[in-house]
């Protein structure tokens, strides 16, 4: 149980991770610089409490602390992706490190790129293939 928790706790993490790197790479900004998470309508640097996965998003009612306009739901979407692969990866107690840190860079990647596949229609790929996903390391 202790496992599930921490896993789907590091999910949600990385989906917040993912929803950034998605963001920036499909507009063509820089990963490293600024560092840190920003609104994408007024540029304000998030404070860390403004940043917590899921919560954050309900506290602020999907809005900007500093401007108040809308965040996209697709970075409260890639949270919950990420929150519940982490869950599945927890459930299924994989014990190697080596396949965990696999399945975890691969289920970044596919949330990253569906993201930017519901932005740009860059790939034929979609959400689609998160769900295929998710089914799969349910039923591996």
């Amino acid at each position: 149980m202790v496992l599930m928790v921490f896993y789907a706790l590091v999910g949600l993490i990385l989906g917040s991770f993912a929803g950034c790197l998605a963001y920036r790479l499909s507009t063509g900004e820089s990963v490293t610089n600024p560092a840190r998470s920003y609104c994408p309508k007024c540029r304000t640097l998030l404070h860390w409490y403004d940043n917590i996965p899921v919560l954050s998003y309900f506290v602020l009612r999907g809005k900007c602390r500093s401007c108040g306009e809308p965040i996209s739901a697709r970075y409260l979407f890639a949270e919950l992706a990420m929150g519940c692969g982490g869950l599945i990866l927890g459930g299924r107690q994989i014990s190697m490190p080596g396949v965990v840190l696999g399945m975890t860079v691969l289920f970044i990647l596919v949330v990253a790129t569906a993201w930017v596949d519901t932005i740009g229609r860059l790939f034929n790929v979609g959400w689609a293939f998160v769900v295929g996903l998710l089914v799969v390391m349910a039923l591996a």
